[in-house]
């Protein structure tokens, strides 16, 4: 009898080895298992190599686990069944099924399994060496299955299991114990930063401020002054037919007192060739072409070969890191007034992104619109340009935003109104 539970025991302590090796090797970190087995300080650095080397033969590792667990539990089942069969020949297998069934469920199923999962990398390191030596004794098993297997595989059509970009943000989010928010807004802004083209930061056509080649030393002056830019596009005529871009400093050298002093033609002197890129170019390729021709600005046509915009190195760089806020920046902040009755003003040309930030409102939630700017934003809300009067309300998680155009012209809103309250507990 004691022979018998002792070989109990060892059953249920073998089918709880591969109930949890399985969780553990399903719920491994991969990328944690690679930088262990090449840190040659850690201990573990061995047995972490020989657990990514049996991850990566996955099929044979699950084979080998299903096929010593099933063993083991239908060695179990029919231990228990001759032990209690001759205790009670007429209750002996229904009371053999309910003891083996629990058992097996709580020391060789839950339990197991569940200790497996909060510690999986640790586990599968631990566990790699004894796991092997069992793929060893199954090969002959394990070779048979595996043929049937590949030929199920010949049968069954692969689904498609590449790892999209939203599948990454996932990743990124469920990994937030690990990176702090900072890198992982990065690493998100990052993965969104491949799908971008010119069009989506631009500067558009009509918010550009550029310097005409005729134009004369004190408007270019005041332009640069007022604007609090350090670089503009010169056109002849209209935006159209840019000629090239003009440094601040280098007009200065010209402009100011101790100057070399202002000529005849003298921008077509200072300014630089204007590189031009297609609406549609991917950013990441903008930015290279910017790199390559040592350009901090861009002038972006469209199909017809007119200017769309101009889109900045700093346009670029705010895609991964956020907004850049600079001496000119921080007057985009006064684009939102706090009134006494705590609603806010907010003028419709301040960035978008800026705005719902402002009010703790998920990156998340602005990714469903094309717009930049809040008047972009108030277009697409409204389905319509917006008339002085207008309102509509949005929620956006736990927040509720109500909003009303109280200026506008004919074809765009100047300022808008925002109430913004916490959804009630009914809403939610």
């Amino acid at each position: 009898m004691i022979s018998q539970i002792i070989l109990i025991v060892i059953l249920l302590l073998l089918s709880s080895f591969f109930s949890s090796t399985e969780t553990a090797y399903t719920s491994v970190n991969k990328v944690r298992l690679k930088n262990i087995s090449k840190d040659y300080r850690d201990i573990r650095y061995k047995s972490a190599k020989l657990a990514l080397k049996l991850e990566d033969e996955y099929d044979k590792l699950l084979t080998t686990i299903l096929v010593g667990n099933n063993l083991v539990n239908i060695a179990l089942a029919t231990l228990m069944a001759l032990i209690f069969t001759n205790i009670s020949e007429r209750y002996g297998a229904t009371i053999s099924t309910i003891i083996t069934t629990v058992g097996v469920l709580i020391f060789g199923e839950i339990s197991p399994k569940t200790m497996a999962k909060q510690n999986a990398d640790s586990y599968a390191i631990r566990v790699a060496g004894i796991l092997n030596l069992f793929i060893l004794i199954f090969t002959p098993v394990t070779k048979l299955f595996s043929a049937w297997t590949k030929f199920l595989e010949k049968k069954v059509k692969r689904s498609d299991n590449k790892i999209t970009s939203e599948d990454l943000k996932v990743f990124v989010d469920e990994a937030s114990g690990d990176i702090d928010k900072e890198h992982s807004e990065l690493i998100k802004n990052s993965i969104a930063f491949e799908k971008l083209t010119a069009s989506n930061v631009m500067t558009p056509r009509v918010e550009v401020i550029g310097i005409e080649v005729s134009d004369n030393a004190l408007d270019i002056a005041e332009r640069f002054r007022k604007s609090g830019y350090s670089r503009m596009p010169v056109y002849e005529d209209d935006l159209d037919k840019v000629v090239g871009i003009v440094n601040h400093k280098d007009f200065a050298d010209l402009y100011m007192p101790g100057g070399s002093g202002i000529e005849d033609d003298f921008l077509k002197k200072i300014i630089t060739p204007p590189l031009q890129v297609t609406e549609a170019l991917k950013l990441s390729d903008v930015m290279h072409r910017m790199q390559n021709a040592k350009s901090h600005i861009a002038v972006v046509v469209d199909e017809y070969g007119g200017t769309e915009g101009i889109i900045t190195l700093e346009d670029i760089v705010e895609q991964l890191v956020g907004e850049i806020f600079d001496e000119h920046d921080s007057l985009v902040s006064e684009g939102i007034i706090a009134l006494k009755n705590g609603s806010f003003n907010v003028k419709a040309d301040t960035n978008l992104k800026f705005v719902l930030s402002y009010f703790k409102i998920p990156d998340s939630f602005i990714e469903e619109y094309h717009s930049s700017t809040v008047n972009g934003w108030v277009n697409e809300c409204l389905d319509h340009l917006p008339r002085l009067g207008d309102e509509f309300e949005k929620i956006y998680g736990n927040k509720k935003i109500k909003v009303r155009v109280f200026r506008a012209t004919a074809r765009k809103s100047l300022e808008v109104n925002f109430v913004v309250e916490k959804v009630k507990s009914s809403e939610e």
